[in-house]
């Protein structure tokens, strides 16, 4: 069971107008389509590990699409870190917000997408910050799509460079409207230590996606998920 207090509540109402101002903003820098999701989840996996100690989640996100290969957008889920960080000092935080922007396009027969994301946490504690940023660059063809995930900046103790995550990515038609999508992805860190693998199989029908998801670290076991999302 949640338990919200009022601070929580008034960042959620932040989250909820900075959305807001976007759609309002639309019109004076000529965004062409305006776009929202929602979705929810049995448990949010991002690259590999639970970020809701294998709870479920909800998010909602809104995006601008500019109609000349720019886009921007936001997106915002519950969290909740008590086995991935140190809580005792201070990294306890109840909300993630994303906040993105890029350029997508083609060339020849490769699509591509290059942009930068931020990933905050406005209700961590301030002991041990969390925010933290990524240049990111997808290359694409066909069903096959390679990307890389750049560390820009990060409050907590590491400099540009110094976290690297790459991924790659296969999706087919199945039958009856079932698509599968295989991922295999490493993060590179800068104490290497820390370095994993994480493996991904997912099904998708409609608005409905399966997950089965695992990586190479000892203290991780596979991990199933059902979501629902749904854009509009």
């Amino acid at each position: 069971m949640y338990q919200f207090s009022i601070r929580q509540l008034f960042n959620w109402g932040l989250t909820a107008a900075f959305g807001y101002i976007i759609m309002l903003a639309s019109p004076p820098i000529h965004a062409q389509e305006i776009s929202y999701n929602a979705g929810i989840t049995s448990n949010y996996i991002w690259r590999g590990v639970t970020q809701t100690n294998d709870n479920p989640a909800v998010s909602v996100g809104v995006d601008a699409d500019f109609g000349n290969g720019f886009y921007i957008g936001t997106w915002v889920s519950n969290v909740d870190f008590e086995d991935n960080l140190d809580t005792a000092n201070g990294a306890e935080t109840s909300f993630e917000l994303d906040i993105y922007g890029g350029y997508a396009g083609e060339i020849a027969s490769l699509n591509y997408d290059i942009g930068y994301i931020s990933y905050v946490y406005p209700d961590a504690d301030f002991g041990n910050e969390v925010d933290f940023s990524e240049i990111y660059l997808t290359i694409g063809q066909g069903p096959i799509s390679a990307s890389v995930y750049y560390l820009a900046d990060a409050e907590y103790d590491a400099d540009s460079g110094d976290d690297v995550y790459y991924s790659l990515d296969l999706e087919f038609d199945l039958i009856g409207d079932w698509d599968i999508g295989l991922h295999a992805g490493t993060y590179s860190y800068k104490d290497e230590a820390d370095d994993y693998d994480d493996y991904g199989l997912f099904l998708t029908k409609d608005e409905i996606t399966i997950s089965l998801t695992d990586t190479d670290q000892s203290d991780t076991e596979p991990e199933l998920a059902i979501s629902y999302t749904l854009g509009f």
